[in-house]
């Protein structure tokens, strides 16, 4: 047989011998993959029906719908980070040294972020003390105007031309909450 001839055919024959490996990983591993996938997609829906069901069911509080913008960036998060590691495991890759990789990097980020952290606390106090929530009228700092977006991280507001201001929490040091002219 011609040198040709033959690599030809030991490489028609490696396909052929790998289409097993393949099947059984298409009806594995694959499977697996578009059901971490499925799933996820399901607990998020899930959680963003539940949490949009709650604020329904309290009449539409302010405080609530800000609270329920909360739940839906965090929820989303944590679903894709657990979902993308459970996916990388089933694809063959070990996942052991990404989650030490990630816990290092943690620290590392952690010691960098402590500004974003102070913005994170700050959040956590405007919410839960309810000094102020969507639709409220704010002057934060220098910016008056209406609260369209709570998070967090930072607030933003909406000043009378329709310029939008977004300011992190950390920053805020003065809030003055301003009375509706209506009553």
């Amino acid at each position: 047989m011609p040198v040709a001839v033959q690599y030809r055919h030991m490489d028609i024959t490696n396909f052929l011998s790998s289409i097993p490996g393949l099947v059984t990983w298409i009806v594995s591993d694959f499977f697996k993959v578009v059901l971490i996938i499925f799933l996820s997609f399901f607990l998020k829906n899930s959680m963003d029906v539940a949490a949009d069901k709650l604020v329904q069911k309290t009449g539409n509080n302010r405080r609530l719908i800000t609270i329920r913008q909360i739940m839906h960036s965090v929820s989303s998060g944590i679903i894709i980070t657990i979902a993308l590691i459970m996916i990388l495991h089933h694809l063959g890759l070990d996942t052991t040294p990404i989650l030490a990789g990630a816990s290092l990097l943690g620290v590392a980020f952690g010691l960098g972020f402590q500004h974003t952290a102070k913005d994170f606390i700050n959040g956590f106090f405007i919410l839960f003390e309810d000094q102020f929530i969507v639709g409220d009228k704010v002057k934060i700092e220098n910016f008056t105007g209406t609260v369209e977006k709570v998070t967090l991280r930072s607030t933003t507001i909406r000043d009378l031309d329709g310029n939008l201001h977004i300011i992190s929490n950390g920053s805020i040091e003065q809030i003055t909450v301003l009375k509706d002219k209506k009553g």
